[in-house]
């Protein structure tokens, strides 16, 4: 009745029903596979609504599964798939429900045990992908990877849709998507066995950097200096240097045309090629994180600098977080930080900057970005001190903004001299 339910005209009784049938599953475990069985039954039913459909892959989605339940796994995969054919069939497809069944997909492919047979299917996702939009792409994307992964190569044809989708402009509007591109990209170059081809990658990252706000370009510098520590010496070697035309075999690319193929030499960079093993990657230096090491923000300076000195980054939070707009307003008026519990350390950021704890730190232990913070407030509490006599603790507090701002006004002066002319 539960799974019937689903399948219900009022949007409120249809989630209410797939929030009960978790509830049935998280207590009753060995239940799992009768309840799918029910559920597919629902999903090929010929008179079934496609908000009956939705309801139940939001359902399937939610399912735990154990490192133990491969059957179930590849069952749930199949129907999957089976679905993921038939809506994407239509002429015009539900972009929600294709969202939906490439999140189930993703999670429990996981489970698998072996190779699936998946080989149709990757074709169809190749010929879907560019016909998409950027939150489906990237969720196929992140599919065909862990496929192919599990095959034991990464096909050309990947890096090639990987490095196209990469230009799609909505990826980088929303923090989510771009967190998931970052992410894909560090591990695609990370098992890329191609020097120039990982070259091409970085540089389209930084060409994106460089138009985007602080918390993508350091998330960008962050995958950079992984990738960069994953590979030998010889590649940072090759990474750095812009040999001519003279000084190595040029490669050569394919143009197709009614005479027939031709085979020309690439002689220089071609930020427009659509395969990333032809784009002269080899003929371009890497001048973009010279510009970032100049950048307005503190974090990014240190993060490019430290790329090309070829030093850590040492950096362990997350860019999309604590370099957003928000948290700095957060930290500018005083607001204390939210408690992390991921891994039970306490840093800079996670004090309030009012607190003994953090006006004690050393200012090498300060973030980049609240250093002219921490330099305003201790200079201030030294201040009261000898003015006083005596250690007050609260002197920190009574910070006026009039004080603040000629302290600031003082420090930007000579970050952003006035023009003689």
């Amino acid at each position: 009745m539960l799974v019937n339910k689903l399948g219900d005209p009022e949007k409120k009784v249809a989630s209410k029903a797939c929030g009960f049938l978790v509830r049935v599953l998280q207590q009753h475990p060995n239940m799992k596979l009768i309840v799918v069985e029910e559920v597919e039954r629902l999903l090929y039913r010929t008179n079934v609504s496609p908000k009956a459909q939705y309801y139940a892959v939001c359902f399937l989605v939610q399912i735990k599964l154990a490192d133990t339940e491969n059957a179930l796994a590849v069952r749930l995969v199949k129907i999957y798939f089976s679905l993921f054919k038939a809506a994407t069939a239509k002429k015009i497809s539900n972009p929600k429900m294709v969202s939906a069944i490439l999140t189930g997909v993703n999670r429990t492919y996981p489970f698998t045990k072996g190779p699936q047979n998946l080989l149709d299917h990757i074709d169809h996702l190749f010929r879907y992908i560019h016909t998409v939009t950027a939150q489906v792409g990237i969720q196929i994307l992140m599919l065909l990877y862990q496929v192919m992964e599990r095959e034991g190569a990464i096909t050309d044809r990947f890096y090639m849709a990987l490095y196209r989708k990469m230009m799609d402009s909505d990826l980088l509007q929303h923090s989510g998507r771009s967190s998931s591109l970052l992410n894909l990209l560090y591990k695609s170059m990370k098992r890329d066995p191609e020097t120039m081809r990982v070259k091409a990658f970085i540089k389209r990252i930084l060409q994106l950097a460089m138009t985007q706000s602080t918390p993508f370009i350091c998330g960008a510098l962050i995958v950079i200096s992984e990738v960069l520590k994953s590979k030998p010496n010889s590649f940072r070697a090759k990474l750095f240097q812009a040999p001519s035309v003279s000084s190595t075999a040029a490669p050569v690319k394919e143009e197709h045309s009614k005479e027939g193929t031709s085979r020309l030499p690439i002689t220089d960079y071609s930020a427009a090629a659509r395969n990333p093993l032809f784009c002269g990657a080899e003929f371009a230096p890497i001048w973009e994180l010279r510009v970032l090491s100049q950048h307005y923000h503190p974090s990014v300076c240190r993060f490019a600098d430290n790329i090309l000195r070829n030093k850590p980054l040492d950096y362990a939070g997350d860019p999309f977080e604590d370099f957003t707009a928000i948290h700095f307003l957060d930290r500018f008026v005083y607001r204390n930080p939210k408690k992390r519990t991921e891994d039970g350390q306490s840093g800079a950021r996670d004090m309030p900057v009012l607190s003994d704890q953090y006006l004690n730190l050393p200012e090498k232990k300060i973030p980049d970005d609240e250093r002219f913070l921490h330099r305003y407030l201790t200079q201030r509490l030294k201040q009261k001190k000898v003015a006083v006599g005596h250690d007050d603790m609260d002197a920190a507090s009574d910070v006026s903004d009039s004080e603040f701002d000629k302290f600031l006004g003082r420090r930007l002066v000579f970050r952003f001299p006035a023009d003689s002319g």
